[in-house]
């Protein structure tokens, strides 16, 4: 993990701390040493020292990167100018930018917010943090079943529940670096949502697969995109085995809400 640390800061070195795009370079650097942590947090027994130590290395990192994203960057300004209004300006920035910071506001709900073990001060702290984080994504929204929204009422859900609703020492997945602790926060919210969180059983082996047929008036019709039956049948296996993972619906983030209290 030091060498990782290392060679990430080099990164960062490269550029004048007042360069205009230097708190991109720190936003997607500690990201990316975000899920490193959590992969090392998922991975070390409980209360071990390393654990400890990774816990406290990805608040600080999970602080920053939220902090980032509360500060007007020199485009957004420029937009500004140009007259196109706040909600436009945010919605321009790549949607990696706020996959990181969904996975930084989730990484503090699930180890701090929501574990009983932590601090008065750390579970303050991650508060007042994901209560930042959600106005950013209110502020990207602009209808109430986009994914700004929905990611948004996401936090909502899990920032009502009290301490010790999840116990973080025991995550569903371990083997998916970061991703493990998204997947684990929207199964604890489709539970609070009383949604099913079974995997659902995938299509049987022995079951018939469907192979592609070349017609012959189509490879004269179109000489440049003939292939052989043997990859085409390869790739529409690879796709049919990739999008029907029963695990792949646990990504699914259809908009449906809880009663409103």
């Amino acid at each position: 993990m030091r060498l990782v640390n290392t060679e990430l800061d080099v990164l960062k070195s490269g550029f004048p701390e007042n360069e205009s795009g230097v708190l991109k370079v720190e936003f997607s650097i500690l990201v990316t040493k975000l899920h490193f942590y959590a992969l090392l947090i998922t991975k070390s027994p409980p209360a071990s020292p390393p654990r400890d130590i990774m816990l406290q290395t990805g608040l600080a990192a999970a602080l920053r990167i939220i902090r980032i994203s509360t500060i007007p960057t020199a485009s957004s300004s420029r937009l500004g100018n140009l007259g196109l209004p706040s909600v436009q300006r945010e919605r321009s920035l790549p949607k990696n930018y706020y996959r990181g910071l969904a996975f930084a506001t989730i990484f503090l709900i699930t180890f701090f917010h929501l574990n009983s073990a932590a601090s008065r001060e750390e579970q303050e702290s991650a508060a007042s943090h994901i209560s930042l984080a959600q106005g950013v994504f209110k502020t990207c929204s602009i209808d109430p079943l986009d994914e700004y929204a929905r990611t948004s009422r996401l936090f909502e859900i899990l920032a009502r529940l009290p301490p010790g609703s999840s116990d973080p020492t025991k995550l569903r997945f371990t083997h998916r670096m970061g991703v493990s602790v998204l997947l684990h926060a929207l199964r604890l919210a489709d539970e609070v949502r009383g949604r099913p969180t079974e995997v659902p059983q995938g299509p049987k082996l022995d079951e018939p697969i469907p192979t592609y047929q070349s017609q012959p008036q189509d490879q004269e019709l179109q000489p440049d995109m003939i292939y052989s039956i043997d990859q085409v049948n390869s790739d529409v296996d690879f796709l049919r085995e990739f999008w029907g993972q029963p695990i792949m619906n646990i990504l699914n983030f259809d908009a449906i809400y809880a009663p409103q209290e």
